[in-house]
């Protein structure tokens, strides 16, 4: 692997880490369109991805953020559905 994979990877990786619960909202509301909003019950942030819960109309649906390295892309699921994104 090249040195802008490795780059690349601790670019995702800060980002995640520097991320607030209203940063992984707007993520989210990037793929996905609710009524009424969602609220994010709990969260966990790894090199890569971002997995949790979150409550809508008094529904827990898991959710996940995952950035893809080598595609410049990510990926984002609610419950079972994934969107996948074109970073900018």
């Amino acid at each position: 692997m090249s040195s802008t994979y490795y780059e690349k990877r601790q670019q995702i990786k800060n980002k995640i880490l520097g991320m607030s619960e209203q940063d992984i909202l707007n993520f989210i509301y990037r793929a996905f369109v609710f009524r009424p909003t969602p609220k994010i019950v709990f969260y966990t942030k790894n090199d890569n991805s971002i997995t949790g819960m979150i409550e809508v109309s008094k529904k827990m649906l898991k959710f996940e953020i995952w950035f893809s390295v080598p595609y410049n892309s990510m990926a984002i699921t609610v419950a079972k559905i994934t969107k996948v994104l074109k970073e900018e």
